[in-house]
């Protein structure tokens, strides 16, 4: 008996052509032929059944992957010799037989496989070389292109085939491969942690190792379409490059592997990305020392987690909100004290670390866009909130809301995913928005968006709803909500404000909004006020020079959107993105607060919308020029002002008198002081809150000489200005 193997994956007209092609050449021997269904939709069986006889059909019960596939059919394989195929084959004759015949009369042929040939009748690139670590980094990697020449590169694939002679290889391909069943089950079959591509290295790598020898026969020809199934899977990208990294690790070792990857990740995509990423870090750090904002609620923060690490009082809430019985989480302050421990309490560290944590958000926006959109909407948007400069000054406050966008587009990314089918991604949406409530309460409004998602899913029967409450993902699930916990005991000791009393409190304003309208009572003059907030925040996140211009591009990219959202076949990532838009916009309108703070949601949102719709426009080659010279006047224009103005902390200071301000003027104060002790009071607007001062305590205390709360010997009176700080003296 002899068993071919072939592994089907939404591949219907190629597998039939395939099989037509083998039975019309069958083998003059007995056989079987055994199809493994990896298809997420079981499809093929009746129609394979009634047009082919004697065909072993296996359904998988998932997408397992190809090497898993071919184990699973040799398990099922009652043949003495296995040959594994490709259903976008076609036989030409009975090459099957040829092969067999080679293969037994041969004890030195232990595993052969026929000539690959494309469908115009030329011979393709097969008998590789082992890929070791310096083959592939003079083969895969840019260095081909540049010395093409080179040995590595010149020797790796076998290019003289003699019609008559076996040739010997180190891999023989695994479109089409024969053995005894015996060899495969000795070396293990192919390793099942290699989804797709790499494994047949790896299992010729271990069939060389166990003391067999590989051949290609020549006189043997076989049709080969190439990459008809692979063309299917939309992440085959990322899944070759998992392949990869694996085999090299588990063949070479780490150290060597990491070497590999460094070189073969050099590529014209990567430059660009690590072009914008890099330019990205140099303007959010950029004399970040004498520029940086320093605001009192930031200093709020600072003092709060400098007596964290030097009381061991642990803060159970944050920063008080705009409804001052309202407090935001806790977690940026446990971030400072992390930052504060491993840097010795040094003032800048949050600063650098809220920049670093900005130019992650690219990444992910690169991520979205790739996997989700295109790769030109990934690149269009990542420029473009590389060099806006609202993203990039609000990456540079060190504030409770400066991971808001990373987090967002966690957020974007997961739910994104999840309504993909991929369920794994369930309990992450939960971990986001739970942290998304830690940094900014003004988020709550996703997660009523998510209930609402949740809710269609479940009333639909929609795909991705499924599995979602098995045991692993329920468990997930609950973890997620580990950053919950502080504020939980907050509310538990004080009445529960944070959540039932807050909800209570969404439900309330909510329920105005609507009734304000249905009844005609609506004050639309506070809207016109927002409205005017909302053009400036386009005005700084898009092109800051000109509001009109930057209104004009948010307003057409929302409206390209939700056509297409709406547009059968209807685009459930475009669909959410507008819902995102939508829920985050209104969450603004009804509370009617113009704090720079419920902006920083949006930002990724609108910079991806209006990616998408850039990315439209470069479809059309009349517009191709306009769309790229649109694009750079943006990021050039955006950079030039941020750069020129100082970050907006010129003469006058956006956010009032900086971080060096500040320090300058704690250190007078410790040294007018001398050493008697004193206190700072604040003077003028703003001074009313207590956060007023924290700065000027903090930076004192970090400098050596910590300010009495009441009754000092020496008073400053301290009073702030965009200008400047004005000190009085008292005694």
């Amino acid at each position: 008996m002899f068993s071919f193997i072939i592994v089907h994956y939404k591949n219907k007209k190629d597998l039939f052509e395939c099989l037509d092609s083998l039975l019309k050449f069958k083998p003059k021997f007995k056989f079987e032929v055994i199809i493994v269904d990896n298809s997420e939709e079981k499809e093929i069986e009746p129609s394979l059944k009634n047009k082919y006889k004697n065909i072993k059909y296996i359904p998988s019960a998932k997408n397992i992957g190809y090497g898993s596939g071919i184990n699973l059919g040799v398990r099922n394989a009652l043949g003495e010799y296995i040959f594994i195929l490709n259903p976008d084959v076609i036989f030409k004759e009975d090459i099957a037989s040829k092969l067999l015949h080679k293969l037994k009369k041969n004890k030195e042929v232990n595993v052969i496989s026929p000539i690959l040939y494309t469908e115009d009748g030329k011979a393709m690139k097969q008998g590789a070389k082992e890929p070791t670590p310096l083959r592939a980094i003079f083969k895969f990697s840019f260095l081909d292109r540049l010395f093409p020449n080179n040995p590595f590169s010149k020797d790796y694939w076998v290019k003289n085939w003699e019609v008559n002679k076996l040739k010997q290889v180190d891999n023989v391909p695994g479109t089409a491969l024969m053995l005894s069943k015996k060899i495969f089950d000795e070396v293990g079959g192919f390793d099942e942690t290699f989804f797709l591509y790499f494994e047949e290295f790896d299992f010729c790598k271990r069939v060389r190792d166990a003391g067999y020898k590989l051949f290609i026969d020549p006189n043997s020809k076989l049709i080969h379409k190439w990459g008809t199934t692979t063309k299917l899977l939309k992440n085959r990208d990322q899944i070759f490059r998992k392949s990869r990294f694996y085999y090299f690790r588990k063949h070479f070792g780490l150290i060597k592997t990491l070497l590999v990857e460094s070189f073969l990740l050099i590529n014209k995509t990567n430059l660009l990305l690590f072009s914008i990423l890099l330019s990205a870090l140099l303007i959010r750090v950029y004399n970040l020392d004498n520029l940086a904002p320093f605001i009192g609620d930031q200093g709020w923060f600072f003092v709060s987690a400098k007596d964290f690490l030097t009381t061991g009082n642990v803060p159970l809430v944050g920063i008080t909100s705009s409804h001052l019985w309202l407090h935001q989480g806790p977690l940026w302050t446990y971030l400072v004290s992390l930052l504060f421990l491993v840097f010795d309490f040094n003032p800048l560290s949050p600063f650098y670390f809220s920049a670093v944590a900005d130019v992650l958000t690219i990444v992910l926006i690169y991520k979205i866009g790739t996997e989700i959109f295109s790769q030109r909407i990934a690149f269009i948007s990542s420029i473009l909130y590389a060099f806006s400069p609202f993203a990039i000054l609000s990456s540079r406050m060190a504030y409770h809301t400066s991971l808001i966008p990373l987090f967002i587009a966690c957020f974007i990314y997961f739910l994104l995913k999840w309504i993909k089918g991929e369920t794994k991604y369930f309990p992450l949406i939960i971990l986001s928005l739970v942290l998304l409530y830690n940094f900014e309460l003004q988020t709550v409004i996703l997660e009523i968006l998510f209930l609402f998602i949740l809710l269609y899913g479940f009333v639909k029967k929609t795909p991705w709803h499924r599995d979602i409450l098995n045991k692993k993902s329920f468990v997930f699930s609950v973890l997620a909500f580990f950053p919950m916990i502080p504020i939980l005991i907050y509310d538990f000791k004080n009445g529960f404000p944070q959540t039932i009393v807050f909800g209570g409190w969404i439900l309330y304003k909510g329920f105005s909004f609507l009734t304000g309208f249905t009844k005609g009572q609506t004050d639309f003059t506070g809207y016109f006020v927002i409205l005017t907030f909302l053009s400036d925040f386009v005005r700084k996140l898009v092109f800051i020079q000109n509001s009109l211009i930057a209104i004009l591009i948010s307003v057409l990219s929302f409206a390209h959107l939700l056509y297409f959202s709406v547009k059968k076949p209807i685009r459930p990532e475009y669909l959410i993105l507008v819902f995102i838009s939508v829920f985050l916009l209104s969450g603004i309108l009804i509370t009617k607060t113009p704090s720079d703070a419920y902006l920083m949601s949006m930002f990724v949102p609108v910079i991806l919308m209006i990616g998408i719709f850039l990315g439209y426009l470069l479809n059309f080659k009349k517009l191709f020029v306009v769309v790229v010279v649109l694009i750079f006047i943006l990021i050039t224009a955006n950079a030039i002002s941020v750069l020129q103005n100082d970050y907006f902390q010129g003469t006058k200071k956006r956010f009032g008198p900086t971080l060096k301000d500040r320090e300058n003027a704690s250190l007078w104060m410790i040294k007018d002081s001398g050493t008697k002790s004193f206190t700072v009071i604040g003077k003028g607007e703003g001074s009313q809150f207590e956060s007023y001062t924290a700065p000027y305590e903090y930076l004192s205390w970090y400098h050596g000489k910590e300010p009495l709360k009441w009754k000092g010997e020496v008073i400053y009176i301290l009073s702030e200005s965009r200008e400047g700080i004005t000190i009085e003296k008292r005694r």
